[in-house]
């Protein structure tokens, strides 16, 4: 069964996965990590229409903000 598509309407609970630069998981102390996760994560400039649910085997795990 195809799902239909409405036009315009976007979906909000697809999860959207971005891989994580190797070097930022490899980093050794975990709030360094954390500060460098977040300001990645930022510079991609998503948290706008995004939010970070998880990382999880080297990605990003996003879901569009509803609204």
């Amino acid at each position: 069964m195809e799902r239909e598509q409405q036009p315009g309407k976007i979906m909000v609970d697809v999860p959207v996965r971005i891989p994580v630069p190797e070097r930022l998981l490899k980093m050794d102390d975990p709030k360094e990590q954390q500060e460098a996760l977040r300001a990645h994560w930022l510079s991609y400039g998503y948290s706008d229409r995004f939010t970070l649910e998880d990382i999880m085997d080297g990605h990003f795990i996003m879901m569009r903000k509803g609204g």
